[in-house]
């Protein structure tokens, strides 16, 4: 999905990463809509090795997730 060198261009500054990363995240909506309809009855654990707790792509995951739960 989200590749290292995706992560090279958003610290170049030139995309944002929230903007980007929601790009990645809507070209697999049918994964994912799957994996929060299992979310629903099973521990999904989200796993992520960014040294930046606030910015990555599994508190992006997880907020987009949770927003399909809410529709």
């Amino acid at each position: 999905m989200f590749r290292k060198r995706d992560f090279a261009v958003l610290r170049s500054g030139k995309l944002s990463f929230e903007k980007q990363y929601q790009k990645v995240l809507q070209t697999h909506l049918e994964e994912l809509r799957a994996l929060a309809e299992m979310a629903k009855t099973l521990k999904v654990t989200l796993l992520y090795s960014s040294k930046n707790n606030e910015q990555n792509n599994v508190t992006m995951l997880k907020e987009f997730l949770e927003s399909m739960e809410a529709m």
